[in-house]
């Protein structure tokens, strides 16, 4: 009990010609199908094992049955017919060659629900716009009164240490579910908000380090993931759609931003991948540990994204061969195939020698020993830096591995606080802003600050009001947080939520209950600039974000990249066409 059972072959043939062991390897591991080409193959490399080894058998045999499961032959029921050429990787396709600016997406999950309106709460809002002499006599509250009424103990406050304060900025007038008239303004309800006093990195780059920086880092106040611009008497239809208040649900909708699945099996990174592959663009996208929807293209349409370990991450495949010749051999007994052959066995073929090549391209680009993986920076702060550490030695790459356009995915969980929330927070957020903050410290040392953006989100926000373990729970809108040097920082985007409890302590009219907030703007308007200062055309939109159009039919406007950023996308378009 409690031992481990290990397989092994024991065929053992009674000869070594080299034809009479593959027909026999061919029948055992293959039912016979082994093709004619690649019988030659395996053939010719346990012949030549079997002579470099001064007639050792058992090394020669050894090599055949490795090269004999690495066939697709044995991973599928058909016999494939080859073109007789090799495959071309997507790099060597021709059209992608134009010298545009590198620029990446660096997209963070924090998985759970993070509770995010302690991330940024309200504090001076006395003295906004909003609230006016008016409103102050007819005994109406503001919102750092609403925020203090419903968060009751876990309320953060400046006179307690929890908050950094920092100006609301200019913010934008685009507004998304509750539509006002175009000549109405749109101040923030309060002339100042608050930042966790564990996230330093970003009260410092919101300000510009209080001044002596261009601002490179802005929030979106009360965002989520929505259907269509909906109210409390209707919110409903939405739930019907994305199951509200599910983790699960939440986060896969949150990363797909296709909530009828338009673009079925697609990621909103994905997406953009395509539209840009399409016009030219080489992209790539880079999942750090995880298998995610995020990343996920239409297959086909552009390179699929690769899977890289954080703590391995320039492993290499098979790094002791039982044959130098070994690889080139699996290259050949997965050549590319006709149009008619087995479409099981093409796609092992196919998915091997990408996963090979790709695998290749990470252990050069991260191998110690490349200067290119070098960092001036520790990463020594745990799970999230690990993370953002392999991100960051391949954007150090991404204009010797020629690419365009690059998409990043990594998360980082514990967010999920029922109890505890406040200390829970202080240790989680520590560990994010050590985590950004050295990431931003590397990318500016590497020069590449100005083309890479760092979007966080996670499943939805908390309730404002807590439970009974003093902990907070599942939420909807919430406030999140972009960074990078084309940023135009410095701003809270989109209103944050002023209508949290009425004057007698009710339910205002975006809370569905217990401070679940209606969001005010969708996560699609966000995606909508970003996929613009990436190089999206208008004309590849739709497919991006697939549900759009229930947002624009009705006078919606989103996002607008000249809104969140300072370059000029048309410019770098024109470059590459050139």
């Amino acid at each position: 009990a409690g031992s481990s059972k290990f397989g092994e072959l024991t065929f053992n043939p009674a000869t070594t010609d080299g034809n009479i062991v593959i027909d026999k390897l061919s029948t055992l591991l293959t039912a016979g199908r082994l093709s004619a080409e690649n019988r030659a193959i395996i053939y010719d490399a346990y012949h030549q094992k079997y002579i470099e080894s001064n007639g050792n058998a058992d090394e020669a045999l050894k090599l055949a049955i490795q090269l004999v499961v690495s066939a697709p032959e044995y991973h599928s029921t058909q016999t494939p017919t080859f073109r007789g050429s090799p495959r071309t990787k997507a790099d060597e396709i021709e059209g992608r060659s134009g010298a545009v600016p590198y620029k990446a997406i660096v997209y963070i999950m924090l998985t759970g629900g993070a509770d995010s309106y302690s991330f940024l709460a309200p504090l001076d809002c006395d003295e906004a716009p909003w609230f006016s002499a008016e409103k102050k006599e007819n005994n109406a509250t503001n919102t750092r009164q609403q925020y203090e009424a419903i968060r009751q103990g876990v309320a953060l406050s400046v006179e307690k240490n929890q908050l950094l304060p920092i100006d609301a900025g200019a913010g934008t007038d685009v507004y998304t579910a509750r539509q006002l008239p175009e000549d109405e303004e749109l101040p923030q309800p309060c002339k100042t908000f608050g930042i966790h006093k564990n996230f330093t990195i970003m009260r410092d780059l919101y300000t510009g380090f209080g001044g002596t920086e261009q601002p490179s880092a802005l929030w979106f106040a009360n965002t989520g993931v929505l259907t269509k611009p909906v109210t409390k008497a209707n919110y409903r239809d939405v739930n019907a759609v994305t199951n509200l208040f599910a983790h699960n649900f939440q986060q896969e909708h949150t990363r797909r931003i296709d909530p009828f699945a338009l673009e079925r099996g697609t990621g909103v990174l994905g997406r953009m991948a395509d539209a840009l592959y399409s016009t030219d663009y080489k992209t790539s996208g880079v999942s750090i540990r995880d298998s995610t929807i995020t990343l996920a293209g239409t297959p086909g349409y552009s390179p699929q994204y690769r899977i890289v370990s954080p703590n391995s991450a320039s492993t290499q495949f098979n790094p002791d061969p039982t044959d130098a010749s070994m690889q080139d051999r699996i290259f050949d007994l997965n050549n590319a195939t006709m149009a008619d052959s087995g479409f099981f066995a093409e796609t092992w073929a196919a998915k091997s020698v990408d996963a090979i090549n790709l695998n290749e391209e990470m252990s050069q680009t991260l191998d110690p020993s490349n200067p290119l993986s070098t960092l001036s920076t520790p990463f020594d702060c745990g799970d999230l830096c690990n993370k953002l550490k392999v991100i960051a030695q391949l954007i150090k790459s991404g204009d010797s591995r020629k690419i365009h356009r690059e998409f990043f995915y990594a998360t980082t969980g514990g967010w999920d606080m029922h109890s505890m929330v406040l200390p829970g927070l202080e240790s989680r957020l520590s560990h994010v802003n050590e985590a950004i903050s050295q990431f931003v410290t590397e990318l500016k040392a590497q020069g590449k600050y100005d083309q890479v953006v760092i979007i966080e989100t996670s499943d939805f926000a908390r309730t404002l009001d807590p439970n009974g373990n003093i902990g907070v729970d599942h939420g909807w809108g919430g406030n999140y947080f972009m960074i990078g040097g084309d940023v135009k920082g410095g701003q809270i985007v989109n209103r944050f939520p002023d209508d949290i409890l009425n004057s007698d302590g009710s339910q205002g009219d975006s809370n569905v209950g217990r401070g679940r907030m209606i969001p005010s703007m969708a996560w699609d308007s966000v995606w909508h600039a970003l996929a613009q200062w990436m190089g999206v055309e208008e004309a590849e939109m739709d497919m991006v974000l697939p549900n759009r159009d229930s947002f624009n039919n009705i006078g919606v406007h989103f996002l607008e990249a000249t809104d969140l950023f300072h370059g000029n996308v048309r410019r770098e378009r024109k470059a590459l066409r050139k």
